[in-house]
């Protein structure tokens, strides 16, 4: 046993660790990485950006084809398009290409952060090899349901987590390291709307932590860090505003109070541990069990536990003051939690307060979208790995071996699942990728594009859809024209002066509401794929 952690905390294992972790990771990329409605949004914002218009969509109405309207609405935050733009030119636009590499050096990047923050918050290299393992290893939903600005959010914040731990005990008050660290927190905001509150959050908690310590160089530091965050902040929604005429962006739904819409939480804190895809198969192929009687369990084990963690947290900050300890693993402690905690009431906020949006084919809110808790799932490991080895008080109870025992076997057959899955990928990528089923319909489209593009030569394409904006993003991407009021189809067609194909997408649960576009006789029906229904329709002046 003693040899065996020998060579897990050597040199020799942290260089198979990350060797392993990095290529695991890059096969994952490669194999889930595609483009649907936001990243096309936002790769057709990067490219008008390269080409000197802004960070715009091109849009065209059924109103008047002929005349191009560019919106500049902020639907996310300008990082990501900025950011991808080098990568555009890099690979000449091809969007696979570009977006890959770039989530590549993002997730990559990740490995190496939550590898450095756990040195420093004290984990023996055994641990800190352990958590580079799991880092790339584990089915992350932010990493494999690529989207783009998630795990690029999750990484500045770590990196600015990480500044904030390293210097916080420094004897003198710098104003670059503050400047520095202000920007860091601030940069998420540049990628999520959702950043602000938490970017906050962390130097206030240096200020408490300093009021409580009666430290009044932590509070200066605080203070002067939170200056410049909030400054930085309001510096961007200002420019936002002034630029594009609007300083954010939600989904327009109705408003008003949906206690019903915040009974269901997705269970983060057991998928913390292994993954929704393969812990549910596997329990419902042994068991039988519905997947929603499965899911409504684990939502009853996430709120035991969650309240759980909450009253020890409580406890802990205000009867034993446990954080006061200069401990760099319990100041992370202190401020993870506390991030975890404002990031949960913002969901549960915008859930309570926002009508679920309908017409999907899942109705859709914030608290059950698990890439919006992807802090949380790091931090959980991290502090599940470090009470487990910077602590032994729990080897003395059967109880909590059990449940250290539990996870430390979770977090492992994730790791040993997903390695022997992505080894099967790499060995036959094509196989693999081709038989990926969210991806179906979009690679039908893009298929069907030049095939059109041939059969109707001459003729202007227009392509519409109403729920999933994917085709007319990337129609526009392919510099066709996207039709963004697909509703106005059943009240009159498009008026056109040359020859020209109207493509619509339309889901199975929207065919009833287009009745009266679908009853035209010269509408045809191309396929259907997944629940997605093609239809063509030749215009002519």
């Amino acid at each position: 046993m003693n040899r065996a952690f020998a060579f897990i905390n050597s040199k020799t294992a942290t260089i198979l660790c990350l060797a392993i972790a990095i290529t695991s990771r890059v096969i994952n990329v490669f194999f889930v990485s595609y483009a649907g409605k936001d990243k096309m949004a936002l790769v057709l914002q990067s490219k008008n950006f390269l080409r000197g218009n802004g960070l715009s969509i091109p849009q065209y109405f059924t109103d008047n084809v002929d005349k191009l309207v560019l919106n500049n609405t902020p639907m996310w935050p300008p990082g990501y398009p900025i950011f991808l733009s080098p990568f555009l030119l890099l690979f000449n636009y091809n969007v696979y290409w570009a977006t890959s590499c770039f989530d590549i050096v993002v997730s990559v990047s990740l490995i190496y952060l939550l590898r450095k923050i756990s040195l420093q918050i004290g984990f023996p290299n055994a641990a800190a090899n352990l958590v580079t393992l799991i880092a790339g290893c584990f089915e992350y939903s932010f990493i494999n349901e690529s989207l783009p600005t998630d795990t690029i959010a999750l990484d500045i914040l770590l990196l600015g987590i990480l500044i904030v731990l390293k210097n916080i005990d420094s004897p003198k008050l710098s104003f670059t390291k503050s400047l520095l660290t202000g920007f860091l927190l601030f940069l998420p905001c540049l990628f999520r709307y959702a950043y602000p509150p938490v970017a906050i959050t962390i130097p206030v908690i240096i200020i408490m932590t300093g009021w409580l310590q009666k430290n009044k160089l932590l509070i200066k530091r605080g203070g002067l860090i939170l200056t410049i965050t909030i400054l930085l902040i309001a510096a961007f929604f200002i420019s936002l505003h002034n630029i594009t005429g609007s300083s954010g962006y939600i989904p327009q739904t109705d408003r008003g109070y949906f206690i019903e819409n915040i009974k269901h939480w997705y269970p983060v804190i057991p998928f913390s541990f292994i993954s929704l895809p393969f812990f549910t198969s596997q329990i419902i192929k042994i068991t039988g069990i519905k997947l929603q009687t499965l899911m409504l369990i684990l939502e009853w084990i996430n709120v035991i536990l969650a309240i759980g963690f909450s009253v020890y947290f409580i406890w802990a900050l205000f009867i034993k003051r446990l954080f006061l300890e200069v401990f760099s693993f319990k100041r992370f402690l202190l401020i993870g939690s506390i991030i975890s905690i404002i990031i949960c009431l913002t969901l549960g906020y915008l859930s309570f307060t926002y009508q679920i949006q309908k017409g999907y084919p899942n109705n859709w809110n914030y608290i059950y979208e698990a890439r919006y808790f992807a802090f949380v799932f790091v931090f959980l490991q991290l502090v599940f790995i470090g009470w487990g080895f910077l602590f032994s008080f729990w080897k003395k109870n059967f109880f909590l071996r059990l449940i250290v025992g539990l996870g430390f076997f979770s977090l492992s057959v994730e790791v040993v699942h997903n390695l022997y899955f992505n080894t099967k990928v790499a060995l036959n990528f094509k196989e693999y990728k081709a038989k990926v089923f969210r991806e179906q319909d979009y690679n039908y489209f893009n298929s069907l594009i030049p095939l059109l593009e041939k059969e109707y030569a001459g003729f202007d394409l227009l392509v519409a859809s109403r729920i999933d904006s994917y085709y007319p993003y990337t129609a526009a991407y392919m510099n066709k024209k996207g039709i963004f009021d697909c509703e106005n189809l059943n009240i009159a067609l498009p008026r056109v002066k040359r020859k020209s194909l109207l493509l619509v997408i339309l889901y199975d649960n929207e065919l009833t509401d287009f009745s009266r576009f679908l009853s035209n006789k010269n509408v045809k029906l191309l396929n259907r794929v997944l629940f997605s229904n093609f239809y063509s329709l030749e215009l002519y002046p």
